[in-house]
């Protein structure tokens, strides 16, 4: 597909995106990606109960993709996919590495889930849900209110 733009600059696709941890000798094509930075929060409350900081800790990194698994003809290509589909799935704490074009999301994550769908009108895709917990230095960051 060729691509035209004017004006603004956007991010386009999920192109780039590789995988590594798992096993089996399937390949996995990325269809959509999400991510989401998070951390705990303990509010800090005066005499009156009213917010006079924050500290945040334990921060997190959660990436969600879905990916379509295909086979190459080596590897037993459209019947090699379909007879091995329930194998496909990784197990929930297989460590899984992300690559991200060198986005903030790169790293390695532990798998939580993994979804298998199907339908008579599209191909099947695997969900995976990650979850990356990023080592703390020992700092925690408070916010006065």
């Amino acid at each position: 597909m060729a691509l035209s733009q004017k004006g603004f600059g956007v991010v386009w696709g999920v192109n780039g995106i590789t995988m590594s941890g798992y096993s089996g000798t399937a390949y996995y094509n990325a269809q959509s990606a999400s991510g989401e930075r998070s951390s705990a929060r303990k509010e800090i409350l005066d005499g009156n109960g009213e917010l006079v900081g924050q500290v945040f800790y334990d921060e997190r990194k959660k990436f969600t993709i879905s990916v379509v698994p295909t086979f190459n003809s080596a590897t037993g290509g459209l019947a090699g996919t379909i007879a091995s589909m329930d194998a496909l799935l990784p197990t929930p704490g297989t460590a899984i590495t992300i690559a991200a074009e060198g986005s903030i999301f790169d790293g390695t994550y532990s798998l939580l889930s993994a979804k298998i769908n199907r339908s008579n009108t599209s191909e099947a895709t695997i969900d995976m849900d990650l979850e990356l917990s990023v080592v703390n230095s020992g700092a925690t960051t408070v916010l006065n209110g």
